[in-house]
């Protein structure tokens, strides 16, 4: 593994344990959903040996993120799959944390995710559109410009809080 990408990985790993997300590194079986990450327990265990795209890391947690915190403690692929609008609050919680780590956006929305997504994702959020931001805003954790300015805190990418509260 070279020293960037292990640096790269190193950021994203203590960022999230610092956000209070609990990660842990381990061996895993090789048909996980993405390679080398599985969600289990509330716990986003990554295998280094498989790990292909370090940003899958941090959209992943992103899932765990935006969850009630009842579910999070408890959270698996099938409760992640279950939990309405997901997929767009995880992307827009993982561009802000990219931006928050100083990652390129290619890093987290890589050309070999997103189902071929990716360039169309990185276009709309180089545009200005941030799919998912309403998500965060619901769930307490961002404000738009314009609510941010009635709410007085900085408005999205500045999260509110990285942890979804209630």
């Amino acid at each position: 593994m070279d020293a960037h990408r292990i640096e790269v990985i190193q950021r994203i790993i203590d960022f999230l344990r610092g956000i209070g997300l609990t990660t842990l590194e381990t061996q895993l079986p090789p048909d996980t959903f993405l390679p080398g990450i599985r969600i289990d327990g509330g716990i986003l265990a990554w295998d280094p040996d498989q790990l292909k795209y370090p940003g899958d890391l941090l959209h992943e947690a992103g899932h765990l993120a935006i969850l009630p915190p009842t579910l999070r403690a408890t959270a698996n692929a099938k409760i992640l799959e279950s939990f309405p609008n997901a997929e767009l609050g995880a992307v827009a919680w993982s561009y802000a944390a990219s931006l928050h780590l100083g990652l390129a956006l290619e890093i987290v929305f890589h050309d070999h995710g997103y189902q071929g997504h990716a360039t169309g994702i990185r276009r709309t959020i180089s545009l200005g559109l941030v799919p998912g931001l309403p998500v965060l805003e619901a769930a307490g954790m961002a404000a738009s410009r314009h609510h941010a300015t009635t709410l007085g805190c900085q408005p999205f990418p500045r999260m509110r809080h990285w942890l979804r509260q209630e």
